[in-house]
């Protein structure tokens, strides 16, 4: 009976001390906004909206991440079009989300020496109380602030430091609610890190990844296809994964143009 006691009560000690050698494994879930751009329909910010179609979308993300049992702590870029993607998958998930001003979205314009005459500010905390009663502000929150003039380059950099940051400053799981090309950034990042999960961003687009407590990529995914149809997958009104005759603001993606090299003749 005693040696009974004593294997079992090795076995449970070598498993507490494995457990903790190996660390604690977390997911990464990162979402991008739904579908915005709809002429003539602004928020009192001045920014886009998502459309009757981009609202269905976050509920279905919501519906998802909720149907999968998600729990953990849930950031949102403050530009307008994601702070409602966020507050449609937190009601389906009865939680709130924190503001990180570092997942917003902006790139340099086509002439570097343009002044951007719209630069999307945010909300201020009065428009958030009033709009987004599920945000929560931090106390560095600043009001308004933006990001012009940058890189594709330095917006990696920003991606990664906020990655970082997020990531130390949580425990658990992880929902980041973001751009499309805040989440092209990211891939490249998590990329370097241990996977790249492969297939098309589209609006409300989920990217899921398994890390260890290094904040290595175990394994990665995309769920889109697992809640959306294929009449739902958009690029905004660029592009969709099926053709949209019944809605003339769809315009086809324009294809790069492949670069031929040609050798020099004698």
């Amino acid at each position: 009976m005693k040696k009974t006691f004593r294997a079992g009560l090795l076995l449970l000690i070598l498993f507490s001390v494995c457990t903790l050698w190996a660390g604690e494994k977390r997911m990464l879930y990162v979402v991008r906004h739904g579908q915005a751009g709809e002429k003539g329909f602004r928020s009192p910010t001045q920014e886009t909206i998502l459309t009757p179609l981009g609202e269905e979308q976050a509920k279905c993300a919501g519906a998802y991440l909720k149907k999968i049992g998600f729990k953990g702590t849930v950031y949102a870029s403050p530009i307008y079009r994601t702070m409602q993607t966020a507050s449609f998958i937190c009601d389906a998930l009865d939680v709130k989300f924190i503001i990180e001003a570092g997942l917003q979205e902006h790139s340099l314009p086509k002439n570097p020496e343009d002044v951007q005459t719209i630069v999307p500010y945010g909300c201020s905390r009065e428009q958030f109380a009033q709009y987004f009663p599920r945000a929560i502000i931090p106390e560095d929150y600043v009001y308004p602030w933006r990001v012009s003039k940058e890189t594709e380059e330095n917006r990696t950099i920003r991606m990664e430091k906020t990655l970082d940051k997020l990531l130390a400053k949580t425990k658990g799981n992880l929902l980041l609610v973001t751009h499309g090309g805040s989440m092209g950034a990211l891939r490249r990042i998590l990329a370097k890190r241990g996977g790249a999960p492969k297939g098309t961003i589209w609006n409300c687009a989920l990217l899921v990844y398994e890390l260890d407590e290094n904040g290595k990529v175990i394994s990665c995914r995309i769920d889109t296809e697992k809640y959306l149809t294929d009449m739902q997958m958009t690029n905004n009104f660029v592009g969709s994964k099926v053709p949209r005759p019944d809605d003339p603001r769809y315009k086809p993606a324009k294809q790069k143009k492949s670069k031929k090299k040609f050798q020099k003749q004698d």
